[in-house]
């Protein structure tokens, strides 16, 4: 029936009544199907005072944190600070995170070989690397300023308006004070 649950609850031998942890076979459809929830209690309450915090539905989806996933991996948090941890403890590791369709193959990487250095590459090509001091490179893996351009055909910076009427693209260049006494600013006037 739907709604039923199977569990294998895990409690400690000198408390018996205390449930820990436990792993679940919820019925959502005939047939038994359903999904399998991971529950753990975070508190000193007697009994069962389990909270799901991990479930793989019937079609195979994994949720954290969310007992519907909409994805293949679905992570989910109420604290504002919800992330993913790709962590690699050897020395000079690289470890990665990787994206893949049937085209290409996208990899987002802190190269510890490489000065720690973040990398965003695709198959073998280095895209853009952000060192450690904050500067970033596009065309090159060495940046040596904040923004660093390398192409070896007319790598440029472009700077487009999409409203014809009222859009004058431009680059500012501001000193310390972030406003024009100090700077200027290269723009295009389109007439109007």
């Amino acid at each position: 029936t739907a709604g039923d649950a199977v569990s294998i609850g895990f409690a400690q031998s000198s408390d018996g009544s205390t449930v820990g942890a436990k792993i679940s076979h919820l019925i959502e459809n005939s047939f038994s199907r359903g999904s399998l929830v991971f529950s753990t209690a975070n508190d000193t309450t007697a009994g069962d005072t389990t909270a799901e915090r991990m479930r793989i539905t019937a079609a195979g989806k994994v949720g954290i944190g969310t007992a519907s996933p909409d994805d293949t991996l679905h992570l989910k948090g109420s604290d504002g600070g919800t992330s993913l941890l790709v962590e690699d403890t050897g020395t000079n590791s690289n470890p990665a995170v990787e994206i893949k369709n049937d085209a290409v193959h996208w990899k987002l990487q802190a190269r510890g070989g490489d000065s720690d250095k973040l990398r965003i590459t695709e198959g073998s090509n280095t895209h853009v690397v952000v060192d450690t001091s904050g500067n970033l490179g596009i065309g090159t893996t060495s940046p040596s300023t904040e923004l660093h351009l390398s192409g070896a055909s007319h790598p440029s910076i472009r700077v487009t308006g999409t409203d014809n009427a009222n859009a004058d693209p431009a680059i500012e260049l501001l000193g310390t004070a972030d406003d024009f006494t100090e700077g200027g600013q290269l723009w295009y006037d389109n007439g109007t």
